[in-house]
């Protein structure tokens, strides 16, 4: 008994794990800017910048600083800074309200039909 307790516990862990993974790729998409400059008078939370010659360059709390976009490299505490004559596209992340409703109902129908099996599942081992 007290196993398939340590088993249902882990069952419920994995699922509410999985379900936080899937929910939080599927609620954001990236909008590209048609030019960065209005768009980043204020700082963005997160920013991809690809440059003229094709590399990627992701920034949080990014903001328009004179001639340039300067912000924070994710996993960093150092500042970058990428001149605006070098950027080619810049996209902002944003919440997709439709991928997040779709998400939401897949995860919870997910959970409706297999939670019942895999407590089930827990309880008889």
């Amino acid at each position: 008994m007290h196993g398939s307790n340590r088993l249902t516990r882990a069952v419920h862990r994995s699922i509410a794990a999985l379900g936080c993974a899937l929910l939080l790729g599927a609620c954001t998409t990236w909008s590209e800017q048609s030019s960065p400059t209005p768009a980043m008078s204020r700082p963005v939370k997160h920013v991809r910048l690809t440059r003229t010659d094709g590399t990627v360059v992701m920034l949080e709390e990014a903001s328009v600083q004179g001639d340039s976009i300067v912000g924070t490299p994710p996993l960093t505490t150092g500042r970058a800074a990428v001149a605006l004559a070098d950027v080619k596209k810049a996209e902002i992340r944003r919440i997709d309200p439709s991928a997040t409703v779709w998400t939401v109902g897949i995860v919870a129908g997910l959970l409706y039909y297999l939670l019942p099996g895999l407590v089930y599942l827990g309880e008889a081992t």
